[in-house]
């Protein structure tokens, strides 16, 4: 049983220039992604209020619950005074909310939230301070999960022309320039300079306080896909730090704007390319390497950051938005 303390419609002494935005929502199939929608505009200094749906509020999962802690978060049964951004997922309501994220109809009127950082991690405690751009290893970087009933949904639903990240760890064990670390100690004492360096959950994982730090280390970053999509976490937190990905073509598509070859991604078409296109990727001149890192980092203050999503689209107002729901979304895919 959820106990909601009832606040009024008043902004708080502490936040006198904050700007409201207001959520009327019948339902929340959207889950971590609602509460990183959220979390962007409380970021940016604005006073999130939520009304009150006792449907919508049965459905608040283990993230959205977080909402609760936020000190800028209202529950409350109208709209304030003078609130102009408004969502809903009815229409007439206000800007529309949709989960159809993977919808072929979208038009340039229309936003779609882009993929965020770890929830928990980054946006919860907040583990986001600025990586320094020092001297970086000349290797493919990922550390993930590759729990194999889990990340080989993607390839059983055939929604997506992409190799799962099951696939792509197998084919990569087989390269000799890929190293499996089994501890953090082998992985700051091997050198990695022209590898492809892998660390897998099950042996052990980077602190998550130290990953983009981690990350920032390298030049390239595996793109490997999620569970039941192609878009994960790990590749925004790899762009936050300017590590360029290397990524399929199919998946790059996804972005919005989509990831460019040789722009701010390293572009493979089939998994039996990846060998020469990381040695490709190995050889390429410094400066190259840096204009890229640039480029990517460009396009994540662009497009990924909360202060980019918000601005876009208070700049934008789109008449609908498309919030991925993971699973959810990928099931309206015909």
């Amino acid at each position: 049983m959820i106990a909601i303390k009832m606040l009024p419609l008043k902004k708080s002494r502490n936040n006198i220039n904050a700007k409201p935005v207001f959520f009327d929502l019948s339902n929340n199939p959207y889950e971590r992604y609602l509460y990183l929608f959220i979390k962007f505009f409380l970021i940016n200094n604005y006073v999130v209020y939520i009304k009150v749906n006792f449907k919508f509020l049965g459905d608040f999962d283990t993230y959205t619950m977080l909402l609760f802690k936020e000190k800028n978060v209202r529950f409350c049964f109208v709209k304030p005074k003078n609130c102009e951004l408004v969502f809903s997922d009815r229409k007439g309501k206000g800007i529309l909310l949709s989960y159809d994220y993977f919808s072929k109809h979208k038009t340039t009127k229309d936003f779609s939230v882009p993929m965020a950082m770890h929830p928990l991690v980054f946006y919860s405690n907040y583990y986001l301070e600025d990586i320094i751009d020092n001297e970086r290893k000349n290797s493919v970087f990922f550390a993930g999960n590759f729990e194999e009933k889990q990340y080989s949904i993607l390839k059983e639903a055939r929604k997506f022309n992409i190799c799962s990240r099951i696939e792509l760890y197998d084919y990569l064990k087989q390269n000799p320039l890929t190293i499996v670390p089994e501890s953090m100690s082998v992985l700051d004492n091997k050198s990695a300079e022209n590898k492809i360096v892998i660390i897998d959950r099950k042996y052990f994982s980077v602190p998550m306080q130290n990953l983009r730090k981690t990350l920032g280390q390298y030049n390239f970053f595996m793109a490997c896909p999620g569970i039941s999509m192609p878009f994960s976490h790990n590749i925004i937190e790899a762009m936050s730090v300017g590590t360029i990905p290397l990524i399929q073509a199919d998946y790059a598509l996804l972005f919005e704007p989509p990831l460019q070859h040789l722009e701010n991604a390293i572009v493979f078409e089939r998994i039996v390319d990846l060998d020469d296109i990381i040695l490709f990727a190995f050889s390429m001149p410094e400066n190259q390497k840096k204009t890229m890192r640039k480029n990517v980092l460009h396009y994540y203050n662009l497009h990924l950051s909360p202060t980019a999503v918000v601005g876009n689209i208070v700049h934008l107002m789109p008449e609908k938005i498309y919030v991925n729901a993971e699973a959810h979304s990928v099931r309206l895919i015909n």
